[in-house]
């Protein structure tokens, strides 16, 4: 099979994890040609000398999503390949080739969230004209749809009225059982200091300015000075939701390649995702595969995800998550046990390997026109 990898949209977060993973695993799958287009910031973390003679890859300048079409099109024309595949869109392109496009916008298949209640209404003005757009290019883009849970794939086809939509699982990738070695990024450890790790990108639904309240909280108690979080943010964004008082308990790394992540967790104690939206994030597979115990929200979703592995708290109460944070650093046989029902709760998603195959056998069932009525790989 010929097949065209999109990741010409993809510009960090959750989603630049999946395609960095997908990528890297189809390197074992010899017998397909692969031409990927690549964002800049995708096209910075790809080492290309590592992939063999089936891999083309074609760099895709930052243009305005209307002019993304003009730039493809000529390039798909050329290639012809069997099927195009975008991670995750909107693609804001219509190949002529068959096309499976993922689908990870929690915020549009959630609108029950508490998240939502807490934006102001100019916020939710923008909100609905940016969905109402992107919702126009979805539509219309592509010829099947891939989601990461199986509630996700009921409520996408209500919002698309469209089928046929397939689940493959998130999953963490390669890297989390073969860490490579790197330098460390964080101070040495302080006496008894106990560290919690945040690895995200800043968006409004990760909570993450609820962090200062917490410490405020945790200062009152002789035990929550020694608490440190570890963000993972922009300079910019670091200095925009963590003010200057707070900053010797919140140490930023900056953004953080894929392949140094593992080593990170390890410099840390235990995973904090005050999150009030999500899909499926990869932070608790990636966290469950490091033996580092959960601390997350008390939502749906969460719990969906990580069953009987994580401590549980309210996200928009600051006093629930430093009760519980304490907790946790004071019990060390509770992160033993959450550690260890994490590591049993891995067991239940698919390898890095496992999602690029049914990625791939999605991809080929498109491109030999094949109806397949089973909606989870």
């Amino acid at each position: 099979m010929k097949l065209l990898i999109n990741l010409s949209n993809h510009l960090g977060g959750g989603g630049l994890q999946v395609a960095l993973s997908f990528l890297s695993e189809c390197r074992q799958i010899t017998d397909n040609e692969y031409h990927v287009f690549m964002s800049p910031n995708v096209a910075r973390q790809v080492d290309r000398t590592s992939f063999g003679k089936n891999f083309f890859f074609y760099d895709i300048p930052s243009v305005p999503f209307w002019k993304l079409s003009r730039v493809l099109s000529p390039l798909e024309e050329q290639i012809r390949p069997d099927a195009v595949f975008t991670i995750f869109g909107p693609s804001y392109w219509r190949p002529k080739s068959k096309h499976l496009e993922g689908f990870a916008r929690g915020y549009w298949i959630y609108p029950e969230s508490s998240f939502f209640k807490m934006m102001d209404f100019c916020w939710k003005i923008s909100y609905h004209l940016q969905k109402n757009i992107k919702l126009f290019f979805f539509k219309k883009e592509a010829d099947a749809y891939v989601v990461e849970t199986d509630d996700a794939n009921k409520r996408v086809r209500t919002l698309l009225g469209f089928d046929p939509v397939y689940t493959v699982s998130n999953t963490c990738g390669a890297q989390y059982f073969q860490p490579e070695p790197v330098a460390k990024k964080l101070p040495e450890r302080q006496p008894d200091e106990f560290r919690l790790l945040t690895v995200s990108a800043y968006y409004l639904h990760k909570n993450l300015e609820i962090i200062p309240s917490v410490i405020d909280i945790l200062n009152n108690n002789p035990s929550g000075k020694n608490i440190r979080f570890v963000l993972t943010l922009k300079p910019e964004d670091y200095q925009k939701i963590i003010p200057l008082k707070y900053r010797d308990q919140v140490h930023n790394t900056g953004p953080v390649p894929a392949k140094e992540c593992p080593s990170l967790y390890r410099e840390c104690d235990a995973m904090f995702l005050p999150t009030l939206l999500e899909c499926f994030s990869a932070n608790y597979p990636e966290a469950m595969a490091m033996e580092l115990p959960i601390l997350t929200s008390d939502l749906d979703f969460a719990h969906s995800i990580c069953r009987d592995a994580a401590l549980y708290f309210n996200p928009v109460d600051p006093k629930d998550a430093a009760d519980k944070i304490l907790k946790l650093a004071e019990d060390k046989l509770l992160r033993k046990h959450l550690a260890e029902k994490g590591k049993k709760r891995l067991t239940a998603f698919p390898s890095a390997q496992k999602r690029a195959e049914h990625y791939l056998e999605l991809c080929k069932m498109l491109s030999e026109n094949i109806q397949n009525n089973t909606n989870l790989l």
